[in-house]
């Protein structure tokens, strides 16, 4: 089957390398040797000679294998200190050193470790989806005799001969044989290599260039020897042997696996890289493992509390050693221990052993000062908060069908602390998509386009816009305005319609047109039935200068070998007539410097692009030169653009860069910051009460609480409203989070996870725990629990106890909560809820499973109402102190979300002065609405630059 006839099209004399001589300096004489010594023996992938045994085509990106899944994610979970610390103590609680059983301390354990690996393991099923995806990709490969199939890309071969068609990806790495334009080049696109939109153009040698369909690929057989796989994308060095010649090879004719080939109908190639051997996977490395200031600071907290742990347990072992070897001194104080027949945990004889073993105990028992469930719920959170921001229809760009797209979730509350914005160049604060809007030709400014930025810059100022020295209204813009033509916007009715050939320098403005239309390296292409050309460019720039041409009246249409056709309007007799490419044009100097360069900069100011245009006169010995000098140009690459395209948060648009940071981020740093305090807050609470109780039993290790009641406050009843808070809560609306930008300082100077904040949580949580325990203690002991005159013995008092703290850390958050919604409310009424059920439930088991519960709640506590009047009491005292702390600083010291809530909560939004006067109270001196390109005006290397002779007359301001 004959493929269509090929594009005439050369580009031998019009591009800036001369096809298939190669004018790389690169040393070919070392192919063979070491480094060198890659064999392809081309359409011939099943022959003798190949049985060198290359790697197969199959790519797989996942982190881990069906076998290697559960060792390498243990391995990963237990590297966390924390995680470590737990399997420890799981460990120590199977010895008689436990206060507590062993299942109770290991299930906890392994639903957090569990949950974490499920997570682990549904984003590497993901990945494997997405390589399942790719190998299945399906390529034309040649089968001999001039047939080409479909076959999978996993099972390609290196030195198999494909056919990649208009838009396709390549599937390994190719020698480029031939296209369907006759001088064998093409366009490729590497933007999932290194982020470049702009097209490169590629060429084979001139030898395979007749190659131009499938029957004359069936008796095609060379051998190319190359260099061994690498990492570097620009290189390439090897040689075709063919007919007994031998040809250099260069990254002229080199297919990179990934990259799209564009605006060519098809290409034939050979393979010479496959699978992991290919460039891209060379350099390609395993994702760093990010992570956030905020969770590298919570390891110090964790850290921290280690060290307040080991504190109290050495205090109290120290404690508990001394009042053991006074057991045995006169009459014991501690009489219910027997001490004549005490084991060696209370044995007095053997005080300093009792200690240290007393010393391993209380590690184990104050293990509930750490958070167990604190890494998976940070990570449950993070990644809910990526799915709304990938979700938010603000950030989606319907033209593209493109919304934001969170491809990690380490880092959202990052995103919240951005100091400074750096970006590479200007394609990337834009979209890309260039509008031909202004231009100054012979010292006059054209064009009535006003942009975004003049507009904010007028309304910031108050002043009127000028445009062109004249006033700018709304409509003007619009009273003349054409049907909407991509890539032009250009309204100026003195050029428009041909009345440019009424202008005082008429010539000049021929002049810089026909330059447009001109010199450029776009493709013209004529719809047969309309006529209308379009045009096909390496760059969006290329294309809004052609099409500006075009519209103007120079219309680009045909280019041969030696020259460019453009249909022009005839200035004399208003006739289309034809121009090409050498004739001479005329020069002019600085006769219009001052004035172009006023009016650049004024362009540059609304925030339009900039080219400056200007035009020379060569011999025929300096054409020669120029192309030789382009052409050295054109193959030597620098090292900075090996940087391959790897971004932890892609949004479609430039201006959603907003809304990400000041609203989502906002969003995300306080939420991670208030739930990862709240959560230090709750176990301080909940673990201080362990160890009050347990001093005030003479550091016996007896636990304050049953077994069940320990395990289960992490992992249960505490642990969803935090999770809540950390996907919904809001201190502060979308909208006043835009109209209220300094309200990101916060982030950007860690007020919210300061070291003063998080100790202020922690001693909030001490607070509560001294108040839940003294309060309950005096109000239990020794008076009569019950009207029966039964006391509060340690399984009431401890069930008593327990209850309050899971009141006070649910009603804590309740108040720390500023945007509620139906899902908080369940969660934290919820986990009350479910504490009581839990208590009914577990006391209604046999006393083999509940022990210390069994019917604690039925028979003791239920009936009884001085549990309910305690409960509230303390509930109540233990909520006073942030209540009071909260109130008084909201009132008198507000922090900048605070005022904001003030101005909600008062209705005054909408008033300007007292907006105003809020946004003026800053946090810090800073440069926000002062741009860059203000701050280079006073930049001495500006000055320098500009007077660079060489910049004088040709200059590209980008």
């Amino acid at each position: 089957m004959k493929t269509s006839r090929k594009k005439r099209l050369h580009f031998s004399k019009i591009y800036s390398f001369k096809r298939g001589k190669g004018t790389s300096k690169v040393d070919h004489t070392r192919i063979g040797g070491p480094g060198f010594s890659r064999v392809v023996y081309v359409n011939e992938p099943d022959g003798v000679e190949a049985s060198l045994r290359y790697e197969n085509n199959y790519v797989r990106t996942t982190k881990y294998t069906a076998a290697t899944f559960l060792p390498k994610s243990l391995f990963e979970q237990f590297r966390r200190v924390a995680n470590f610390y737990f399997l420890v103590t799981g460990i120590l609680s199977f010895t008689s050193l436990a206060p507590y059983s062993a299942v109770s301390a290991i299930i906890p354990l392994i639903i957090v470790i569990g949950a974490t690996m499920v997570k682990e393991g549904i984003e590497d099923w993901r990945r494997k989806q997405q390589d399942i995806e790719v190998n299945n990709r399906k390529v034309k490969v040649h089968k001999g005799g001039g047939v080409f199939d479909h076959i999978e890309w996993k099972n390609l071969r290196v030195g198999n001969i494909v056919k990649v068609e208009k838009d396709e990806f390549f599937p390994a790495d190719l020698v480029l044989l031939s296209s369907s334009y006759e001088d064998a080049v093409c366009y490729v696109e590497t933007m999932n290599l290194d982020g470049e939109t702009n097209l490169k153009l590629k060429q084979a040698l001139d030898l395979t260039s007749s190659l131009n369909e499938d029957e004359g690929l069936k008796d095609f057989r060379a051998i190319i020897k190359c260099e061994d796989p690498n990492a570097n994308l620009y290189s390439f060095v090897g040689s075709m042997e063919l007919e007994e010649q031998q040809h250099s090879l260069s990254p002229q004719q080199l297919l990179l696996r990934d990259s799209k080939l564009r605006n060519t109908d098809y290409i034939y190639g050979v393979v010479i890289f496959t699978g992991h051997d290919t460039k891209v996977i060379q350099n390609s490395t395993d994702p760093p493992s990010k992570r956030s200031r905020i969770e590298k600071k919570m390891d110090k907290i964790i850290y921290f509390l280690f060290g307040v742990l080991f504190l109290m347990a050495f205090v109290g072992s120290i404690y508990f050693g001394i009042v053991t070897k006074d057991d045995l001194e006169g009459q014991p104080k501690r009489w219910y221990l027997r001490p004549e027949r005490a084991n060696i945990f209370f044995d007095p004889d053997r005080a300093p052993i009792a200690a240290i073993y007393h010393f391993l105990t209380a590690l184990l028992l104050y293990s509930y000062l750490i958070p167990i469930s604190l890494y998976v719920s940070i990570e449950i959170v993070k990644v809910l908060q990526s799915i709304f921001i990938n979700q938010d229809i603000n950030m989606y760009y319907e033209e593209t069908d493109k919304p934001a797209h969170a491809r990690t979730s380490n880092l959202n509350e990052e995103l919240g602390q951005v100091d400074t914005v750096l970006s590479d160049k200007t394609g990337t604060l834009t979209c890309n998509s260039m509008e031909f809007i202004k231009c100054s030709v012979a010292g006059t400014p054209y064009g009535y386009g006003v942009t975004e930025v003049e507009k904010a810059m007028a309304k910031r100022t108050g002043s009127p816009l000028l445009v062109n020295g004249e006033e700018y209204f709304e409509d003007h813009i619009n009273k003349n305005k054409k049907s909407f033509v991509k890539g032009f916007n250009f309204d100026d009715e003195r050029i428009m319609n041909g009345n440019w050939v009424n202008e005082p320098r008429s010539d000049v403005i021929q002049k810089f047109f026909r330059l447009l239309a001109i010199c450029h390296t776009a493709i013209p292409d004529v719809d047969e039935d309309t006529s209308k050309v379009s045009y096909e460019a390496e760059s969006p720039d290329e294309a809004a200068f052609v099409i500006a041409a075009r519209e103007v009246g120079f219309e680009f249409f045909k280019r041969t070998q030696t020259s460019v056709s453009v249909n022009e309007l005839d200035p004399v007799s208003g006739r289309r007539v034809e121009s090409v490419m050498f004739e001479r044009l005329s020069k002019n100097g600085r006769e219009y410097e001052v004035e172009t360069r006023e009016h650049v900069h004024e362009y540059a100011d609304a925030g339009l692009r900039t080219l400056i245009l200007a035009y020379r006169e060569l011999s025929e010995e300096e054409y020669e030169v120029f192309n030789q000098k382009i052409s050295e140009a054109k193959n030597s690459v620098s090292a900075d653009r090996e940087a391959v395209m790897s971004s932890d948060i892609a949004i479609a648009q430039f201006r959603f860069l907003e809304r990400l940071l000041l609203v989502h981020g906002h969003w995300c740093y306080r939420r991670i910051s208030s739930m990862i305090c709240y959560f230090f807050y709750k176990n301080v609470t909940f673990g201080f009460t362990v160890f009050l109780y347990e001093a005030y039993a003479s550091f016996s290790g007896q636990p304050a609480y049953n077994d069940w009641f320990l395990s289960l406050y992490n992992v249960f009843f505490t642990s969803l409203p935090v999770i809540a808070m950390g996907v919904f809560d809001q201190d502060v609306s979308a909208r006043l989070c835009l109209k209220f930008p300094l309200l990101y300082q916060e982030g950007v100077l860690n007020v919210l996870f300061s070291w003063r904040r998080i100790i202020a949580w922690m001693v909030n949580g001490l607070c509560s725990s001294i108040i839940i325990f003294f309060f309950c203690k005096r109000a239990l002991d020794p008076q009569a629990f019950n009207k029966d005159g039964k006391i509060a013995e340690f399984q009431i008092f401890g069930a008593i106890m327990y209850t309050c703290v899971v009141w006070v850390v649910n009603c804590q958050m309740a108040l720390a909560i500023s945007y509620f919604t139906l899902i908080q409310h369940i969660f934290i009424w919820g986990g009350i809820a479910l504490w009581y059920l839990f208590l009914l439930a577990y006391g209604a088991m046999p006393p083999s499973i509940s022990t210390t519960a069994y019917k604690v709640f039925v028979e003791s506590l239920a009936p009884t109402p001085s549990f309910y009047i305690v409960t509230l009491f303390v509930v109540i005292s233990a909520l006073i102190p942030y209540f009071v702390f909260n109130t008084i600083q909201m009132r008198f010291f507000p922090m900048y979300h605070g005022m904001i809530q003030w101005i909600r909560y008062e209705g005054r939004s909408d008033d300007p002065e007292y907006c105003n006067m809020v946004r003026q109270r800053s946090i810090r001196t800073t440069t926000v609405g002062f741009t860059a390109r203000s701050l280079a005006r006073t930049n001495p290397l500006n000055s320098s630059a500009r007077t660079n002779p060489s910049n004088d007359r040709c200059a590209n301001h980008r």
